[in-house]
């Protein structure tokens, strides 16, 4: 639960009035924060039901639509953006009584978005080898696999090692490597496969932005582990791909609330992401 001051004046009112209403206490307020009591913990959970039995009924008004129409919020990392872009461009084409909002967001925040009830669809990658998290009450579309590769700035000397293995890592362990900052899922990939290697290297540049490492690394600032997606063709002069060995990747996923469907404004844009995602 969010600190007390943090908490914006008309949920606070709101609450106020709920607990007058019922005559119990849903929170607990001190000073700095604001926690719920058992019996506000029950009232959350009538209310998530209550949501989705709304969402469900809307759903199924939709249903008899004859042409799907309204508005789409989703989020998506911005390393996936440009692979939806073109399916989404189209799709505001062939249907423009289907509007579709589009928000930045890594996938811890999108999907906190998306159980909120603040997004309809959240774009999040999962990379290979991680646990793949409990998501009650979500549904999952993959959109596409992308490999993982070895980037390395034009002219390196590893740069002629295809595909890159256990001991071409191993050699590379004390040079420069960019990776995230710790917390985002594709560092915490970065310290699992190379702790496999040779442990993880202490020589980083740490940056948000998968684009931004591979902008550093056409520069020559170092080695990187991305990918295939984040390099595109602006890079292809600068920056060289080596597959690894063992073969790694990350899985684009669209996911919405099982409450959501069948709601066909929401499939119809699932489906587009996934059309532009495998297009070539």
């Amino acid at each position: 639960m969010p600190p007390a001051a943090a908490l914006p004046s008309a949920v606070s009112q709101q609450l106020a009035t709920l607990e007058r209403e019922a005559g119990v206490a849903l929170l607990e307020r001190s000073a700095r924060t604001a926690q719920l009591t058992p019996a506000g913990r029950r009232l959350v959970v009538h209310a998530e039901r209550i949501l989705a039995d709304v969402e469900a009924a809307q759903a199924a008004l939709a249903d008899e639509l004859e042409r799907p129409t309204g508005r789409v919020v989703l989020a998506t990392p911005p390393s996936t953006a440009v692979l939806l872009a073109r399916g989404l461009a189209r799709l505001r084409d062939a249907h423009p009584g289907v509007e579709v909002t589009v928000r930045q967001a890594g996938p811890a925040d999108a999907l906190a978005g998306l159980r909120a009830r603040d997004l309809d669809v959240a774009v999040v990658d999962d990379w290979d080898g991680a646990a793949e998290p409990a998501r009650p009450g979500l549904h999952l579309d993959p959109l596409r696999r992308d490999e993982v590769v070895l980037a390395l700035p034009r002219g390196h000397p590893a740069a002629l090692d295809a595909p890159a293995d256990r001991s071409t890592l191993a050699r590379l362990h004390d040079e420069r490597w960019i990776c995230a900052p710790a917390g985002e899922p594709s560092r915490e990939a970065f310290d699992r496969w190379l702790a496999d290697v040779e442990g993880a290297p202490s020589a980083r540049w740490e940056f948000v932005g998968l684009a931004t490492s591979a902008a550093l690394v056409a520069q020559g600032a170092g080695i990187a582990l991305l990918p295939r997606l984040v390099l595109d063709a602006s890079l292809g002069a600068a920056v060289v791909a080596r597959p690894l060995e063992p073969a790694r990747s990350r899985r684009i996923v669209a996911v919405t609330r099982s409450s959501a469907g069948p709601r066909p404004v929401i499939d119809l844009v699932v489906r587009s992401m996934a059309a532009a995602a495998e297009a070539p």
